[in-house]
């Protein structure tokens, strides 16, 4: 089983060391530096995302926003990543998303 502590030293690699990582009480937020996309290797980030949906796949669902903005004057992609606690728990073992309405 893959450790938070294994999932963000593969970050910081991924990152080249441009990472900053904060304990918070019920939370860890990694920050990355702005870094050009020729920085990173993207399948090796694609390989820490897996590890870290992983660590969390009994308990969270980890979402992904990609999107573009605006940052003094430039436009820079971002990614962010978020694990999610499920807002109504799979009591009963059935995937996620798979829910009968009570009309069936």
């Amino acid at each position: 089983m893959t450790d938070i502590h294994d999932v963000i030293e593969s970050l910081e690699f991924v990152f080249e060391g441009r990472l900053d990582t904060y304990a918070r009480v019920q939370r860890l937020t990694i920050v990355s530096d702005r870094v050009s996309v020729d920085g990173i290797d993207p399948a090796e980030f694609d390989i820490v995302l897996e590890r870290l949906e992983e660590l969390y796949a009994e308990t969270h669902s980890v979402a992904q926003i990609r999107k573009w903005r605006s940052i003094n004057g430039q436009f820079v992609k971002t990614h962010v990543v978020v694990p999610v606690k499920p807002l109504f728990p799979d009591i009963d073992g059935r995937s996620q998303g798979r829910h009968q309405s009570a009309a069936d």
